[in-house]
């Protein structure tokens, strides 16, 4: 596993997947707000919402070592929830 800059574009619908919340929510200024500013892994989103930046550690096997781009948050919701978990 390795720290990786996730870097979420926003569908034509507005939506995102975040993780801290393990849902499709709306990329604007409530979700930013309420949950992204006080995100450990938040790591920044532009004036428009077009996109957010999230920092974490993800056990997945990332395209690219520093960034992970996600176009389509449905498919990477569903990605998430498929994840491999290790325990001791």
């Amino acid at each position: 596993m390795s720290y990786v800059n996730h870097l979420n574009y926003a569908n034509k619908n507005g939506n995102v997947y975040c993780c801290l919340r393990n849902k499709i929510v709306q990329l604007g200024e409530e979700q930013v707000s309420n949950y992204c500013r006080g995100c450990t892994m938040f790591n920044g989103v532009d004036a428009q919402y077009t996109h957010v930046q999230c920092f974490w550690n993800d056990s997945r096997e990332p395209q690219d070592e520093e960034v992970h781009v996600v176009h389509d948050p449905q498919l990477e919701f569903m990605s998430m929830q498929s994840r491999d978990i290790r325990c001791g």
